[in-house]
């Protein structure tokens, strides 16, 4: 591994917190660069570990290199003599309540709904099932809405599913103590253990299990994926948000969804392909060691997200990602983009002080990258990730932030 640098008139310190005791036994990396990137300090920079949602920096620069700031995704709609037909390149920020306008317009009882999708992975082959359930592991496709969710509520003491059940059956069982949901998504089934509160509540979020499925729900009964869409103009189009207002919902509140879905739209660009994180995994190699001039050996990717533990980085390949996306002309964007102190996933975390980053967390993972603003008036780069460690999620992070306040200290 590569020696620490004397560069940091904070070293001793950042030293110190690096070597906490509840960090024993844990594998971690740690880097800080000016925006020239000049290596000021760093332990174990090229060690590759998994960077949870740091990932999301990958794609995210990824997608906006790729698309550009300004490309809105554009899903159109045909009503024909049999029922309505579908283009869905794919529009992570489509919603039920547009689907609901375009089939008052065309009709909600078709007998035939048919669409082209130019991705429907549903699920990367290195993500866990113990996942699938859960909104943050909704299935990857081109015509998906509210970001593969729905909500269970408890109504009136009974439990109902918004905005529809799109085919999920939920039953309830008596049982003692709080409520609990178990959902099996594979076979659509929801149970719910315990009394259910008389007033309205929201209970759980849950990823849909057939999302496009459900989307041609809110056109009509039957479901079909098609190659072929009509010649004509559209009976109906919609506009999803451009490129430079994505990336801050993705990375913001770390969605795994939209992320997943600005990597399969920078691959596919409308047209279907078989296998699209085989040709992400090629096109996102191109990119980082081409043009971002990564060292092909600091990074393995399997997902867009970070959900899948498959994912493997080096704290020194995100800070030179950083730095490049620095210094491009989408760099007021990308800073924007990010997520600040007091805010989204750093909402409790880093207040007080000027930092635009990314956080990443799975069991045993914390990640944390960004620009941080000094005391001295330079902005410095840092990553940090911390794998396999013992204590609590929040001990580490608070081990983290220490750092990263320790960095702006710099005079």
């Amino acid at each position: 591994m590569l020696a620490a640098l004397l560069l940091l008139s904070a070293k001793p310190d950042l030293d110190r917190i690096l070597h906490d005791p509840a960090l024993r036994g844990a594998s971690l990396g740690a880097i800080v660069t000016d925006l020239d990137g000049k290596v000021l300090y760093q332990r174990d920079s090229d060690r590759r570990l998994v960077p949870a949602s740091n990932e999301k920096l990958i794609s995210n620069a990824f997608a906006l290199y790729t698309l550009g700031p300004t490309f809105k995704p554009v899903t159109r709609f045909w009503k024909t003599a049999d029922g309505v037909v579908v283009d869905a390149p794919g529009d992570p920020l489509l919603t039920d309540a547009q689907l609901e306008l375009v089939a008052a317009k065309l009709g909600s009882d078709n007998p035939s709904v048919k669409v082209r999708e130019a991705y429907h992975p549903y699920y990367p082959s290195s993500w866990e099932f113990d996942d699938l359930p859960n909104r943050y592991a909704a299935p990857v496709c081109s015509f998906a809405f509210n970001q593969g969710g729905f909500e269970m509520w408890a109504i009136d003491g009974k439990p109902v599913l918004l905005p529809r059940s799109f085919g999920v059956q939920v039953s309830t069982q008596p049982a003692p103590g709080k409520v609990r949901i178990d959902f099996d998504p594979m076979n659509e089934k929801a149970v719910v253990f315990g009394t259910l509160p008389g007033e309205k509540t929201k209970l759980e979020r849950f990823a849909i299990p057939h999302p496009d499925r459900a989307a041609a729900s809110y056109f009509g009964s039957g479901f079909e994926l098609t190659q072929d869409v009509p010649k004509t103009i559209a009976d109906a189009t919609l506009f999803g948000k451009p490129i430079s207002d994505v990336l801050p919902s993705c990375l913001k509140s770390s969605d795994n969804l939209i992320a997943e879905n600005l990597l399969m739209m920078s691959v596919t660009k409308g047209r279907y392909l078989d296998d699209p994180y085989k040709t992400a995994r090629e096109q996102e190699t191109d990119f980082l060691t081409k043009v971002v001039g990564v060292d092909s050996g600091d990074f393995n990717l399997m997902d867009g997200s970070g959900l899948s533990r498959h994912n493997l980085v080096t704290a020194r390949m995100l800070a030179r990602l950083l730095r490049w996306a620095d210094r491009q002309p989408t760099r007021a964007l990308w800073r924007s983009a990010l997520v600040d102190p007091g805010a989204g996933t750093l909402h409790k975390r880093l207040t007080g002080m000027q930092f635009e980053g990314k956080t990443g967390t799975l069991d045993m993972v914390v990640a944390l990258s960004g620009y941080v603003h000094a005391r001295n008036g330079k902005t410095l780069i840092v990553s940090v990730i911390v794998n396999g460690f013992a204590g609590s999620t929040e001990g580490i992070r608070g081990i983290v932030d220490r750092f990263v306040r320790k960095v702006a200290e710099q005079e």
